[in-house]
């Protein structure tokens, strides 16, 4: 008896120390998380250089953590130490890219090959029959093209392997100009814009096609249609596989579903929309200021439609980027990094030069694309 309860005893000193770490760890961490999120930093260390990727005229843009360069050339990967992952050369006049996850697809506006590119390398090179005026690609590999064959659009979807999953026409005399699209990471959705001139108005039409088994049972795949008077809607996206976002001049629409979706919430600003940018779990729209011109006014909301922070950016950006707890801006020689507890972190000159910026693993971290090198650099 006496044994048992001295063996009682030790487990319920083992509990409660093991308690007490718990507690201390998690303390820390909360005070980690503090100082992370309230920490401002004044200027810019350079801890190391790495030798410059691309050329004179290649464009650079941000490939799931990593660089994407292309040109006229061609198209390569590099990771963020500046090793290459994969290149793929061709001739092209006016390259168009898009990215999602670890797929990029390219092509030649006007052209008729499609470059289906995943993360070893080349996957396929797509040759379509007419065209191409724009492309996109799923985060599952999934290419879509716009071709377009005199008063018709064509809407095309290819598996990895070059086959066509589906196709569905439109013409502008009965639809309007499909203006943007997007398609879903499940690779069952698309949601297109679809401009159009009524008695001398301009309007929106909004589709969602569904090309999975409930499309199936649909007139022309078309699972949910919503009309936009008087309004330009030049960005869609989703940014998960059952939310979807179209923008206009001033108001935003968010849309839920896995099979048909429907508008859940309206967002009206009194500023003109400038841009969109956007994560899995957070999206900016970036509106005119009437502070001038060069001066815009970020507003961070989630996927609900809850608003986090309104940043001002002052000064021309060329590029945003949305992360779970931080909106970065800047352009060749400014920079402004704003938290969603609304602490401005940095907001500074750069040396100049700088065509991208990618964030690295530690959150004060990033790599500076310029022309002639690469830098790695520490916020002070």
């Amino acid at each position: 008896m006496e044994y048992q309860e001295q063996q009682f005893k030790y487990n319920l000193k083992k509990l409660y120390i093991t308690f007490l770490v718990i507690i201390l760890v998690a303390a820390v961490a909360l005070l980690i998380k503090i100082q992370i999120d309230n920490q401002v930093y004044t200027r810019c260390e350079i801890r190391d250089r790495l030798e410059k990727v691309g050329s004179a005229n290649s464009e650079f843009a941000s490939y799931n953590g990593n660089l994407l360069c292309y040109s006229m050339d061609g198209i390569s990967a590099y990771d963020k130490n500046g090793n290459q992952l994969w290149n793929q050369t061709f001739q092209m006049q006016n390259v168009m890219v898009k990215t999602s996850g670890d797929f990029v697809v390219c092509a030649d506006y006007q052209g008729k090959n499609l470059y289906l590119i995943g993360k070893k390398g080349l996957v396929k090179m797509i040759e379509t029959n007419l065209p191409i005026l724009s492309i996109d690609v799923s985060f599952q590999g999934i290419a879509i093209a716009q071709l377009q064959d005199e008063d018709k659009v064509y809407m095309e979807m290819y598996a990895s392997d070059g086959s066509v999953i589906t196709t569905y026409r439109t013409t502008m005399r009965n639809f309007g100009y499909p203006l943007a699209y997007a398609i879903s990471a499940d690779n069952i959705k698309v949601a297109v814009s679809y401009l159009k001139a009524v008695g001398g108005q301009i309007s929106t039409s909004l589709a969602f096609y569904n090309f999975g088994g409930v499309g199936q049972n649909e007139t022309d795949n078309l699972v949910s249609a919503f009309e936009c008077e008087d309004e330009v809607l030049p960005f869609v996206t989703f940014p998960k596989e059952d939310i979807a976002l179209a923008v206009g001049n001033h108001k935003i629409r968010l849309f839920e579903g896995k099979q048909k979706p429907a508008l859940v919430k309206e967002l009206e600003q009194s500023q003109e929309i400038h841009a969109l940018y956007h994560n899995e779990n957070y999206f900016a729209v970036i509106l005119n200021s009437s502070r001038g011109a060069g001066s815009y006014d970020a507003v961070v909301y989630d996927l609900k439609g809850n608003e986090k922070i309104t940043a001002p950016i002052d000064f021309d950006y060329t590029d945003v980027i949305v992360e779970d707890n931080r909106l970065i801006a800047y352009n060749q020689t400014d920079m402004t990094i704003v938290g969603y507890n609304g602490v401005v972190k940095y907001n500074g000159e750069l040396s100049g030069g700088v065509r991208r910026i990618i964030p690295m693993d530690a959150y004060s971290k990033f790599l500076f694309v310029y022309e002639d090198k690469l830098e790695k650099i520490r916020l002070r």
